[in-house]
């Protein structure tokens, strides 16, 4: 290298012609304190650095994280400016070439006091960059261009108002000998000017992202906040608060997808660049955020967005999250209070069922057996005899009433023995048969000729088949077919019963174990059938599947355990 610490420069010297390079310094402290996005302010910059030194292209470098930023301003020959930036072409401290050897000489501040190209402040500076710069020996031109290109380089680096290095500054000429020692003190100023300027920024910067993050944040909480609010109105207004948190706000839209749901702003453009972030609830993805830009804009750190706003995004959606579940917790709440309150409802019901039972047995007990002795009078006429048989069904079809009344409110106590299901279907069938030949309904029985008995109270079990195989009738008024089969399986036996009748909806099927809930006429039933059978098959371990839907008739499936002990886990078959 040749000794260039002496050298005086020529009377065209750029910065002989511009002795405002200390006004620049302070334009470029000032671009800094007016809050511009970091992309403008280091385009503004370059482009007073161009200006200054009257050459046509002037690099930055900067370090982000383990990355380098690449900043170009270039003025082209019809006088007109070009602003480019990206991730650099190659680490600098990576290369093997004599150019990156010097950006990584320059970045790492290493010792080179005795190099005449090397000022006290680690400045690299030549008036012949064809000879420092040799071209790298695999024959590729960058390198080589880049020697050629410039006949005086000076390489400054860039501090962050201490010692630390965290970039730098390329600045060449086509002319050799272009800068003297003075102009690369006055680079060296500018080169503090905008490391501070840097410095500033990435406050201001970090500061301004912080406030439109929590100024989100702030009507997100406000937004959950309101009483009453419906979660679909909570979802669209998040919607809503994203844009203006983001840098350009106006080509921003944002939405959210969960659970096949779109939630969006109805101005949502193009999509030319989009940033994502999965909604995930219990490990497990249930939608996602996402933000969108119409319009191209330059490379900054996730594509054209900050990493400030890829941290935004992760929290919103995490937000999200949070919202869905408690939500899902308050109505899971609701509905176990909603639970509960119905239970009480019903252990008060059973109490007063039973009292009202016991008040009602014994006048109806004088009733029935009144008519009954006065049936037996032998100069009755007719009339009389027909009303007091009413007086007696009567009497009996309340009499059924109320021991349902007590089964359900559990005074009954029951009666378990040794019991073949089998053989209480075909009783059973014995007494309802001729009911379902007069409604044309067509019996299929299928029972298993191995099946298990069970230790349950017969009578209790014969009043869940009647109850089914009479609904099953009321279901069909016009005729169908109507089959029962019998079934062991695993330690247990199934009873199944399946019309052809009406069917029911799905509200309907919700509600038909509650007591005194009925389809029926007033006086066509009691609305305690299914509540009983509920209540019975419950009390023996087993549990009830119901399958139905309107115009296809409906199957209860019954599982009672055979050894009457153990509770039966319910399950689809």
């Amino acid at each position: 290298m040749n000794d260039q610490v002496n050298r005086t420069g020529g009377d065209d010297a750029p910065l002989a012609r511009h002795a405002d390079a200390w006004s620049i310094s302070r334009e470029i402290l000032l671009l800094a304190a007016r809050g511009a996005s970091k992309t403008a302010y280091f385009r503004d910059a370059l482009w007073l650095l161009i200006d200054l030194t009257s050459e046509s292209v002037v690099d930055l470098w900067l370090r982000e994280g383990d990355d380098y930023r690449h900043f170009r301003a270039h003025k082209r020959p019809d006088g007109e400016f070009e602003f480019s930036s990206g991730q650099a072409e190659a680490e600098p401290e990576a290369g093997s070439s004599s150019l990156q050897r010097l950006w990584e000489m320059v970045l790492s501040g290493q010792d080179c006091a005795q190099d005449p190209n090397f000022t006290s402040q680690g400045t690299f500076w030549t008036g012949e960059a064809d000879v420092v710069v040799d071209p790298p020996p695999d024959g590729s031109t960058r390198d080589a261009e880049d020697a050629t290109d410039r006949g005086s380089l000076v390489i400054v680096p860039i501090t962050d108002g201490t010692t630390h290095r965290v970039g730098f500054l390329q600045i060449a000429s086509t002319r050799k000998d272009q800068y003297t020692l003075h102009d690369v003190g006055l680079f060296e100023a500018l080169a503090d000017a905008l490391g501070i300027g840097i410095l500033s920024r990435t406050v201001q910067s970090a500061l301004q992202e912080r406030v439109k993050e929590l100024t989100c944040l702030y009507g997100i909480s406000r937004l959950v906040e309101q009483p009453g609010k419906p979660l679909e109105e909570i979802l669209q207004g998040i919607v809503e608060l994203i844009p203006p948190a983001w840098q350009y706000p106006g080509i921003t839209s944002a939405r959210i997808v969960i659970d096949g749901r779109t939630f969006a702003m109805s101005s949502l453009g193009d999509v030319v660049h989009r940033q994502r972030a999965p909604i995930v609830i219990d490990n497990r993805n249930r939608g996602v955020v996402e933000v969108i830009y119409s319009s191209e804009k330059p490379v900054i750190d996730e594509g054209p967005f900050l990493e400030e706003e890829r941290n935004l995004l992760d929290v919103i959606a995490n937000q999200v999250a949070l919202i869905i579940e408690r939500r899902r917790a308050e109505e899971d709440r609701a509905q176990l209070e909603d639970q509960l309150r119905h239970a009480d409802r019903l252990a008060t019901l059973g109490q007063l069922a039973a009292g009202v039972a016991h008040e009602l047995n014994e006048p109806l007990g004088n009733i029935l057996g009144f008519a009954q002795l006065a049936g037996k009078h032998g100069e009755l006429d007719g009339a009389v005899a027909v009303d007091l048989d009413k007086i007696v069904s009567a009497s009996l079809f309340a009499r059924e009433v109320i021991k349902k009344l007590m089964l359900f409110a559990r005074q009954t106590p029951p009666n378990k023995t040794t019991v073949d299901l089998n053989e209480v279907v075909s009783g059973g069938l014995a007494l309802l048969g001729s009911r379902c030949e007069k409604q044309g309904i067509d019996v299929e029985c299928k029972l298993s000729p191995d099946l298990p008995e069970i230790t349950a109270d017969e009578g209790q079990i014969n009043q869940v088949l009647v109850n089914l195989v009479v609904n099953a009738i009321h279901a069909m008024p016009r005729g169908g077919r109507l089959d029962i089969e019998t079934e062991g399986i695993d330690g247990s036996v199934l009873l199944r019963i399946r019309d052809s009748g009406t069917g029911m909806s799905e509200d309907v099927l919700e509600k038909i174990f509650l007591p005194f809930y009925t389809t029926k006429d007033v006086d066509e039933g009691t609305g305690l059938g299914l509540a009983v059978v509920n209540g019975i098959v419950t009390s023996h371990g087993g549990f009830i599947k119901v399958e139905s839907a309107p115009g296809a008739g409906s199957t209860f499936e019954i599982r009672i355990p055979v050894t009457g002990s153990q509770e039966l886990e319910k399950r689809d078959q």
